[in-house]
This record gives C-alpha cells, structure tokens and sequence, in this order.
C-alpha cells in the first residue's frame, strides 16, 4: 500500500505550475530582450546626433559679441576690395577673437568675394601647434564637403558637422547681401560635453545590466531555494540507499523536473528492494544448500571412509582420487600413496581403459578377481563398479567397491568339500548297504556249504555254491550299474545354454586352481532355448572346464580355457554345440581311444568315472560327445534342441591331428 500511495500523489502531480526548465528558459528571454534593448540604444541613438543645444548658443553669444569687427568688415564697414591688408585685418581679428576662448583650439574663414575669388584665413591655439593630425582632418572635410557647408550652413547659427571624443566642428555662415560678399568660418571646439553625455548612456545601459543581473540573481535564488530541498531529499536518499536502507522514497515536492527525478528515484529504490528481497531468499536457499552440502559431503566422507568394504574411485583418466580406510587395509598402500595411482595396479587385469572407460565385465553387478596388495601377493575380490555421470553424459569418474572374498572361497570349498564328503558318505553308506545284503547271502552260504559237503549232499552244496556266485554277479552288476545313468531320470526344460556358460564360468573363474588363467567365452546371439537337464548339463560343463584347468597346471606361459557356443544340425534337426578348448598338450595319441571307457584315465588320483558320466549324460540327451585336438585340447558336445528321447548316431571319435578344424 506504501508504493500505491506513492503512485497516487505522483498522478496528482501532474497538473502543476511551470517547472523549473520552463521558467529558466523565460529568465534566458529577458535577458536576451535586455541585451537588445542596450543594442536598439547604441543603434538608435549615434553619436553624431547627440550636441548639446545649450553649448552652441553660449558658442553663438560668444561670436557675436567678441567678434564683431571681423563682422563689420563682412557687413561692409570695408567696402574697399578685399585686399591683402584686408585679409590681414581679418587674420588679426579672427585670432583676436579666438584666442579668449580656451576652448577653440583651430579656426578657420572662407571668404568669397563676388567676383568668385576665395580667400582663406586660420587660426589655431598654442596646443594645435603640433597637432598636424587635426589640421588635416580639417582640410580633408573642407575639400571633400566645401560646396556641402556653404549651402547647409545657417547663416548666423552654429551647424555641428562632425564630432569625436575630444573636439566639435562648428560652421558659422556671414553674408553681406548688398556686396554679394560671403564668409565660412569653421570652428574646432575642444569639449568635454559629449564625453559627459555618452558617459550617461552608459551608466545607464549599466544600471540596466545590473538590474537585469540582480533580477536573474534574484530569479535563480528563488528557483535554488525551491529546487535545493528536494536536492537535499534526493540526495539524502542516495545516501541511505548507498548505506543499505534500499526502501527509502521521497515524498513528492518540487518541480516537475525534479518530481519525475523523484518518481524515478522510488522506482529504482523500489526495484532495488523487490531484487534484494530476491536475493536475501536465494541467499538463504544457497546458505541452506551450502549447509546441507556440507552435511552430506561430511556424511558421504565418513560413510566411504568407515565402509566395511574397500571403496576406491578413479577419474576419467583411471587415476585414484578416493582409496577409503578399509582398501589401505586391503592393498597395504597409504593414502598418499595410493592417491594419483593408476587403478589398474591394483589388479592382475586392467579394469579401466586408458580412455578412462569403465572396463567391459562379464556380470554388470559385479565380477570376481585378483588383487595385488603393495608387496606383491594376491587375493580374491569382488569387484563392482559404479559409473559417475550426470544425466547421459560420460562418466567423469568411476566408483568401486572391493570386497574381499578369501574367506568366501574358504568357506565355499569347505562347503563343497563338505558336500562331497556327505553325498560320499551317503553313497557309501547305501553302497554298503546293498553290498551287505548279498554279503549276508554270500555268508550264510558259505557257512552251509561244509555242512553241505560233510554231509555229503552235492546238490545242496552246489546249489549252496550257485547262490554265492549270484550274490558276487549282483555286487559286480551293482558296481558296474554306479556308472551307469538311467536315462528314466533326465528331468527336461527349456533352458537357455549362454546363461549356463557364463554362471559355470562365474562359479569356476573365482577358485584358486583357476589364478593365472584367461577364460573367455564366446556366446552366439543367435542360439535357441534348449530342451535339456540342466543339472546334468551343468555337470557335464564343470566337468570339462575342470579338466581343462588340470590340464593346464603344468603349463608354463599362457593359460586359455574357451567356451564356444553355436548352432548346428544334428539328423537335419537343429542342435547346440557347445566347445571347451584350452592350449594345453592335449591326449597323448595313443590314448583317444580309451577316452570313454571306464576306468580309464589320465590324471594321477583319477577314477576313470568323468568322462564316462559325461559321455551318459549326452547319451541321455539324444546328443553326442567328441574330442579333436586343434593346438589343444577340443571337446565338443552336440545336443538336439529338442528332446525326442530317441538315441542318435554317434561319430567314431576322430584321431588327433593339427590339421583338424572343429
């Protein structure tokens, strides 16, 4: 409501007296109708025309009473013809006459006789005596002007002709009517008359500047005294403004001019206020957001340094620029040590690109590898990684979180030994009691079988020896059936072969038999779901791949294991194959034929059983198994997408040889 009001007494401002412009422009007219009135003065009013009137008739009584002999002899008391004692007389008479008058410093007579003769008498005072300057003058106004003067000047009367500063030029015409006789005396009166004169105009037009200057002055008084307070406003407004009271407005007062300053005045303090109140609120929203930044950056710094597990992140680059408490733990390295390290020399495999792109991984939740600590030994980790970027822009940094996975893999074998120790025991146990039972048949036998001979009854011991021979045919066809799979039990679904691959190789990859090996796969996108076993499938993989790894123990250099999936046909049905290649020595020559069978192996404590379940369990799935040596060992598994249940030819199995492609 405060601005509001403001805005009101502004409109009623409007309709106001002339402003301060307006009025300083009327001051500027009168001065300039003052300086053409002094002008109109000086033009209007010449210095030629100004001679005082009462200066000539004292000049006239002064020549017709101290001159009238020059006058007699003009009037014809000489009627004698002008002569050179006439001219003589006149001369004298003429300085006579003059020489009372301090003031006439140079007289001159023209005498015209009837006949047209002209003669010429002078006078002039001591003080002309050098001033030749006048006489010339003089001479110059009688020769330019001579007919002029005698037929302008008043007879008996003084005539002004010209006039300076300093001296008057008189004309005083005689004439004798009867004698045609006429004379011209001209006079230069040394006067101070004018100067008195034009002294007045002056001080006049003076009295008029001073007045038109007090008027302005008095003018420009009353506008300052009313312009100076809403000065005085404004300015102190300014000043508060400058020292921070941005809401400071100034009634409305003054002239138009300086109203509209005013107004624009409240405007900007206005607008200075509506910014500072928006600027006071987004210095609140950023102190707050500064403090909660702060608080987050505490808490995220505590919670990463505090974490359970190694948290590590690089930059775009792959150098350190967070290593956490628990990673110097893990990898033995400070952290100004670890601090501007290359990420990649804390694993046996890079994992960051040199472009800085995070490293493509088998499982995008997370992998397993090898570790390096400062001094060179190793353990197993679990690598994830997290990409940091804003929006869909690239990553400027990567995090990772390293988990130590020793004790896992401690923890897992234990379990897997446990696990093979209870099927072991449970097996053994069923064994042996089957076993038992034909034993206890092959007991009693055997105790019936003196009595049976000393009694001498042959059948009976024979029929005594039959059924001893039974139980040991059961015990061999029980051991021989251990071997065996019923194909009754293959338990079918569709399932999908790469994501068994990759979870075979995500099981097997992390064990330790498996340091210092390269296990690649190389999945085809084109493969079709499978109907098969997935458990025996899955053992059938295992198997292989754990074959491939012990066969490669002893190799010096490179170690590669792969997995290759693609489709082929089988009997013009379509068909997975599945190949575990690794570059090892492969199977001595001599012994692919034996492959197979049972009993037969290759490795020191082996039972011979591996491969043979291997080879039962395709057979299970209508598939076959095949083995090729290609700079390494190559097994082959062939399995119908779909399961018919019908057993298929099986290839005779071809000899090794370095030419052959699989």
């Amino acid at each position: 409501m405060r601005w509001n009001a403001h805005i009101i007494l502004d409109r009623l401002m409007l309709d106001r007296k002339p402003g301060l412009m307006i009025r300083l422009s009327h001051l500027i007219l009168v001065q300039v109708v003052f300086v053409f009135a002094a002008l109109a003065l000086i033009v209007l009013f010449p210095s030629a025309e100004v001679s005082p009137v009462k200066e000539n008739k004292h000049l006239e009584e002064v020549l017709n009473e101290k001159c009238p002999p020059m006058l007699d002899v003009l009037n014809g008391k000489y009627k004698q013809s002008l002569s050179s004692e006439s001219v003589t007389s006149i001369e004298t008479i003429l300085t006579e006459t003059m020489s009372n008058e301090e003031s006439i410093v140079l007289a001159q007579v023209f005498i015209r006789t009837s006949q047209g003769q002209m003669i010429e008498c002078s006078y002039h005072s001591d003080t002309m005596v050098e001033d030749y300057a006048l006489m010339d003058v003089l001479s110059e106004v009688t020769e330019a002007r001579e007919e002029q003067l005698w037929n302008h000047s008043l007879q008996g009367q003084l005539t002004p002709l010209e006039l300076n500063n300093e001296h008057i030029l008189y004309s005083y015409l005689f004439q004798d009517l009867q004698s045609g006789v006429s004379a011209l005396l001209l006079i230069v009166w040394e006067h101070d008359l004018l100067v008195s004169d034009r002294s007045t105009m002056l001080y006049a037009l003076l009295i008029l500047f001073l007045g038109a200057i007090l008027s302005a002055l008095l003018i420009v008084y009353l506008i300052m005294k009313q312009f100076n307070r809403p000065y005085r406003r404004l300015l102190h407004g300014l000043e508060k403004t400058a020292k921070g009271d941005l809401y400071y407005t100034i009634e409305a007062e003054g002239e138009e001019e300086l109203d509209k300053l005013r107004r624009a005045f409240n405007r900007m303090s206005q607008t200075l206020w509506d910014d500072h109140q928006k600027l006071e609120k987004f210095s609140h929203r950023l102190k707050d957001a500064t403090i909660s930044l702060k608080e987050s950056q505490v808490l995220l710094g505590t919670v990463i340094e505090n974490s359970p597990i190694g948290v590590v992140a690089s930059d775009s680059d792959g150098e350190i620029i967070i290593f956490n408490r628990k990673a110097k733990e893990l990898f033995g390295y400070s952290g100004t040590e670890a601090v501007g390290r290359e990420l990649n020399s804390l694993f046996d495999k890079p994992v960051v690109t040199k472009a800085g792109e995070r490293y493509s991984l088998q499982n995008e939740s997370g992998v397993e590898v090898v570790a390096r600590r400062q001094d060179g030994s190793h353990f197993p980790a679990y690598l994830i990684c997290l990409p940091l970027a804003a929006g869909d822009d690239l990553p400027f940094a990567n995090l990772y979180m390293i988990r130590d996975i020793t004790e896992s893999k401690r923890f897992q074998e234990m379990m897997v030994r446990l696990d093979r120790f209870y099927t072991r025991g449970r097996m053994a146990s069923e064994i042996a009691h089957e076993i038992n039972n034909h034993l206890s048949v092959l007991s009693g036998n055997l105790e019936l079988l003196p009595l049976a001979m000393a009694s001498g009854e042959q059948k009976k011991a024979a029929c005594n020896l039959n059924r001893m021979r039974e139980s040991i045919d059961h015990i061999t066809r029980f051991a021989d059936g251990l071997m065996d799979t019923d194909r009754s039990e293959v338990i079918v679904e569709l399932c999908d072969i790469n994501q068994m691959v990759e979870n075979v190789v995500a099981f097997l990859k992390p064990q330790n038999r498996f340091d210092f090996m390269t296990i690649q796969t190389h999945l085809s996108t084109k493969l079709p779901l499978a109907q098969i076993d997935a458990n025996q499938i899955q053992q059938v993989l295992v198997n292989l791949v754990d074959n491939a790894a012990e066969a490669l123990l002893e190799k010096s250099g490179e170690r590669n294991i792969s997995v290759t999936t693609s489709v082929t046909e089988i009997n013009k049905h379509r068909a997975v194959k599945i190949e575990i290649r690794d570059n090892g020595s492969g199977v001595p020559a001599d012994k692919v034929g034996q492959l197979f069978n049972r009993r037969f192996t290759t490795k020191e404590k082996g039972q011979g059983i591996g491969l043979v379940t291997c080879r039962k369990i395709i057979d299970g799935h209508m598939g076959y198994i095949t083995y090729t040596y290609d700079k390494g060992a190559v097994f082959a598994i062939i399995i119908p997408v779909s399961y018919s249940g019908k057993q298929t030819s099986i290839p005779q199995f071809e000899q090794p040889s370095k030419s052959i492609q699989t």
